[in-house]
């Protein structure tokens, strides 16, 4: 009898071990419901309800063909704009807007939700729009000629070079138009620079500086080959100095950057800066990254890096690095917060550390690229 009850203890636990559920089918996201698709001109508005535990989603569309889901790719990562901002309610209904569908007939949506550790959850229900006809959206890098700030801000003061080489040191307030030669000093305020030649290479604790050429005339900043960045922004004086704020570059073409030696050179590097915009732009052969966000320390110039969108630009795969997009975090003081990518057409992925994914980052319609989030 003793024996029974001993075979007994042991098997007790075995069997509520065989029934037991394995932690990763327990805890697995649900799948989001509610999906719903609707088409209004050129945008399609994709909604969904949100999942419990989700951080955030991923949005998939892909062609109907004879009813089956083909050439299936991600098209956003979206965050609930309510927990993004820290709060704990969630969204009632998330929506994500694709302003660049495909050409066509016939399209589908799914979407799925993924956890603080990249852990994706269940697929939705598929839900599939026809295209209606009109024009195709426009492509990025390519906007209208009659863009209303096809010259930028303008500013109390304005002085047109037409194209006259000078050498001159921006003032605040002050548009320069087609003034080759033209330098904006560090801590500048309130100046548009529009011409055919980028005028600085570093941009030190400037506040509200625009930086553009034209639709099919980009301003252009390369080649370079003495191992510096194409154009770096900083905080400065360096430690306590102005941190850049406003700052936008659009119709740029940043280009041909090489290196001498063992130097790591980039297109862009952001160390500091707040509210800032590249638009309509191109980065072609950037040696190390085309545009790298990090916070270098109060040493280099490094400050907070909020707020930034980079859209309707075209970036390629660097020579000698592996991502369009590299946006550090994991382990810094400062962690990049609040990065926007939408429009952007790429020959390579966007890295992202998991801390700067974490801190309100989106992508909407990265065409022939993904996200990698590196732990």
């Amino acid at each position: 009898m003793r024996g029974s009850l001993r075979l007994a203890v042991v098997l007790i636990p075995l069997c509520l071990l065989s029934v037991a559920p394995t932690a990763s089918a327990a805890t697995r996201l649900a799948a989001p419901g509610k999906l719903s698709v609707d088409r209004h001109d050129q945008k399609t508005t994709v909604r969904w309800k949100p999942v419990r535990r989700a951080h955030s989603y991923r949005v998939e569309r892909c062609v109907m063909v004879s009813g089956a889901c083909r050439r299936g790719r991600t098209v956003a990562h979206v965050r609930d704009p309510a927990t993004a901002r820290g709060g704990r309610r969630q969204t009632k209904r998330i929506r994500y807007v694709d302003r660049h569908p495909t050409g066509a007939k016939s399209y589908g949506y799914r979407v799925r939700a993924v956890d603080r550790k990249g852990r994706h959850g269940k697929w939705s229900r598929l839900k599939t729009v026809k295209r209606t006809k009109g024009g195709a959206p426009a492509q990025p890098g390519e906007p209208g000629g009659g863009d209303a700030g096809v010259l930028g801000p303008p500013r109390r003061h304005e002085r047109d070079c037409h194209g006259g080489n000078v050498s001159i040191v921006a003032a605040d307030n002050t548009r320069y138009i087609d003034c080759p030669g033209v330098a904006i000093p560090p801590n500048a305020q309130h100046v548009t620079v529009v011409g055919d030649t980028a005028p600085a290479s570093v941009l030190k604790g400037v506040v509200d500086v625009y930086m553009g050429g034209r639709p099919g005339a980009l301003m252009n900043s390369g080649p370079r080959s003495d191992g510096d960045d194409l154009l770096q922004i900083k905080r400065w004086p360096i430690g306590t100095g102005v941190i850049p704020d406003g700052i936008t570059l659009r119709w740029m073409r940043f280009h041909d950057l090489s290196r001498p030696g063992s130097e790591h050179p980039d297109g862009i590097q952001i160390m500091a800066g707040r509210n800032g915009k590249i638009l309509d732009s191109r980065f072609e052969r950037t040696d190390l990254q085309p545009i790298f966000f990090r916070y270098a320390g109060e040493t280099a110039g490094g400050g907070p890096i909020v707020d930034w969108t980079i859209a309707r630009t075209f970036i390629q795969k660097p020579p000698n690095g592996y991502y369009a997009i590299r946006i550090a975090g994991n382990g810094d003081a400062l962690v990049p917060t609040r990065i926007t990518l939408r429009d952007l057409t790429l020959t390579a992925d966007i890295g992202i550390d998991r801390a700067a994914f974490n801190a309100g980052f989106t992508a909407d319609n990265l065409r022939n690229g993904d996200v990698e989030v590196f732990r």
